[in-house]
């Protein structure tokens, strides 16, 4: 028996309707004849409006924050190969031992390998360039971590102005470290050294604090550990700077283990980006996101 059943607007056979594909993403809008032709399944007449709405869509980053992302992983590449390159040519000395062959990962400063003459004695002209190219690939991807980690923020908070211009004041005071050789410049070197670490730890201490009563945990638990090797490298140098011997161990394997947790921090935010975990900012409008 031929019973038209209402759908939306116009009808549709319901011997049609039983052998169509049910869908709750289409939308039928038909207008049947009502006659012998629309009892056969198939033969209602009408326009189907297929509407295949993404349930899962892929959230982005505004262009800016890609960019900077993207920037910040060239940084670490430029800074891990150069500085791998200077390792590898270094030619020996350390503080503790002048007369050691070869670069001792854990004995030697960064800066070390930016002296063209090595603390053995032997020039390193093309080791200490190549160290110093790769300091200043890492402030590139430095200035990117204080100028990105914002977007991670709740949205509204007026931390990252804070953030952004201490960490890049950080970021203006390393870059002449690597320029500046303690063996050529004295304690200049450690004096930009110092304050350079000083913005940082405090551009760091605001971001974590952000970080955490953004509900970004992961991201401030990392932040977290670097400030506080950060701050305990920062500490023994100090103490020991005014010693008349050479710093022990300790300082330059601090130094190393605080660069790499900082090194996984500045990768973690901007992969962060780059793969969508903040999808709540992401959902803001791109005009409110940019800097």
């Amino acid at each position: 028996m031929y019973v038209p059943v209402p759908v939306g607007i116009g009808w549709i056979d319901q011997e049609a309707a039983q052998h169509g594909e049910r869908k709750s993403d289409t939308l039928l809008i038909s207008s049947p004849f009502q006659s012998r032709l629309a009892r056969k399944a198939g033969a209602t007449l009408g326009y189907v409006v297929s509407v295949s709405p993404d349930l899962h869509p892929r959230l982005e980053a505004p262009a800016w924050a890609r960019g900077c992302a993207l920037t910040m992983l060239l940084g670490l590449s430029g800074f891990l190969g150069f500085m791998a390159a200077a390792m590898a040519l270094y030619p020996g000395g350390n503080w503790l031992d002048r007369s050691a062959l070869g670069h001792r990962f854990f004995a030697n400063f960064f800066c070390d390998l930016t002296q063209p003459i090595s603390l053995s004695g032997v020039n390193n002209p093309v080791g200490s360039r190549l160290a110093q190219l790769g300091m200043l690939f890492f402030a590139v991807a430095l200035a990117g971590l204080f100028w990105l980690v914002p977007y991670h923020f709740a949205f509204g908070s007026r931390v990252g102005r804070w953030v952004r211009a201490l960490g890049e004041c950080a970021v203006l005071c390393f870059i002449a470290v690597p320029l500046t050789p303690s063996e050529r410049f004295g304690n200049v070197h450690a004096t930009l050294a110092l304050v350079s670490g000083s913005f940082g730890v405090a551009s760091a201490l605001a971001a974590v604090c952000a970080l955490w009563s953004s509900n970004r945990r992961a991201l401030a638990v990392l932040g977290a550990l670097t400030l506080a090797l950060g701050a305990f490298d920062g500490a023994l140098f100090t103490y020991h700077l005014g010693d008349a011997s050479p710093p022990p161990l300790i300082v330059p394997a601090a130094q190393k283990v605080a660069a790499l947790s900082l090194v996984i921090w500045i990768a973690s935010v901007a992969w962060s980006v780059l793969l969508g975990h903040d999808a709540e900012r992401m959902k803001a409008d791109d005009s409110k996101a940019e800097p």
